[in-house]
């Protein structure tokens, strides 16, 4: 037994296809893609700022092994936009104050007279002579300066590690597109919000083709309405023009309806109409279009047929509707059609005047009934 015909799936496939459905579980797939990407990439940042508390750490530790002290820069990134560079200083000479002073001077740069140059060299004094820690923004607003001295147990100052921390060159937006992390969010939103749009776009073209459909298709009969029939039938007669082939257009009327409604009333009369239309539809061939554009009225277009072939569909389907079991009418009225044909011939000719001509070729066909008039 085919799946969606037990009554659990008939009963939860209109609440699993509703939109507000839909839309929960398009919500809950985005929280969850993007939640996969954003924890590891916390989980990335919270290592980073772990192993900055490590390196601030170690810059600032004790002393205890002075003697493996080695002279040297390093600079590493803490995180994406600040520059870190310590710089280890290992003094030798035997004034090591004036060799302090002299070398943080040159780490500081410059001191002038300015502000910075004076907090500059108070913090260079109190590293060189006080053995205490001096920081400030030494080399301008933007750049933090630490420095440190590296002391012996008994006091000796040995050298001193200096810490410039800067920032960056603010991102360009090429930055900010070649980095890992925020390519691989904007590649998620991107791929999620491509996924969404597509879904939503298919519901709305199904949706506009349903609303299409119901606009365009007659509802008792199943047959073109009025405007769209005229619709379809002046794209054919453009195409029949451009390609130099014929067309013909039949225009059908139900006969004796005024009876079938007084016999069957006004349900009976709607019966009888869409069994008719479905007696045409079966002797029309496919590309033929039928359309109801009056209460018992029909037209049909017939593309790339000439009047002499229209003949015999017309017949067909004539026959076909005087086919009817006559029990629906309880043998008080025969059921039939009356046919009238027009054949596309001037370049001016349009839907509504191939229809009109078709009409005057029926007003002959009723004079008799149940007949077809070229």
């Amino acid at each position: 037994m085919p799946i969606y015909t037990h009554w659990k799936w008939a009963f939860l496939m209109p609440k699993v296809l509703h939109p507000i459905s839909i839309a929960l579980f398009g919500g809950l797939l985005t929280f969850i893609a993007t939640l996969s990407v954003l924890y590891p990439m916390g989980m990335h940042q919270w290592s980073n700022e772990a192993r900055n508390i490590d390196a601030v750490g170690r810059f600032y530790e004790s002393s205890e092994n002075v003697d493996r002290l080695i002279e040297g820069s390093s600079t590493r990134r803490p995180s994406e936009y600040l520059s870190v560079k310590v710089t280890t200083l290992k003094f030798r000479s035997p004034d090591v104050e004036s060799e302090c002073i002299s070398r943080l001077s040159d780490q500081a740069g410059p001191l002038g007279t300015t502000a910075a140059g004076k907090s500059a060299r108070t913090g260079i004094l109190n590293v060189c002579r006080e053995r205490r820690f001096g920081i400030g923004r030494y080399s301008g607003p933007n750049t933090l300066t630490s420095m440190i001295p590296v002391v012996s147990g008994n006091g000796q100052l040995l050298g001193a590690r200096v810490q410039i921390t800067t920032p960056v060159p603010p991102p360009s937006f090429l930055d900010t597109v070649a980095q890992k992390n925020d390519l691989l969010i904007i590649s998620v939103v991107t791929a999620l919000s491509l996924c969404t749009s597509f879904l939503l776009g298919k519901f709305a073209q199904s949706y506009l083709t349903a609303l299409r459909e119901t606009a365009s298709i007659d509802g008792l009969t199943g047959c073109l309405r009025r405007e769209a029939f005229f619709a379809a039938a002046d794209h054919e007669i453009r195409m029949a023009r451009k390609a130099g082939r014929p067309l013909t257009v039949l225009a059908i009327d139900l006969d004796h309806l005024k009876q079938i409604n007084d016999i069957l009333g006004h349900a009976g009369g709607d019966t009888a109409l869409n069994l008719i239309a479905q007696a045409l539809r079966a002797t029309l061939r496919v590309g033929d279009l039928l359309g109801r554009i009056g209460g018992d009225e029909f037209a049909a277009i017939l593309p790339a047929t000439s009047a002499d072939v229209a003949i015999t569909i017309a017949e067909r389907g004539r026959q076909a509707v005087a086919g009817i079991s006559a029990e629906l009418f309880r043998g008080k009225v025969v059921p039939s059609v009356s046919i009238g044909l027009a054949e596309f011939e001037s370049r001016d000719d349009n839907a509504r005047k191939l229809v009109a001509c078709a009409d005057r070729k029926l007003y002959d066909a009723k004079k008799t009934r149940n007949a077809v008039v070229r």
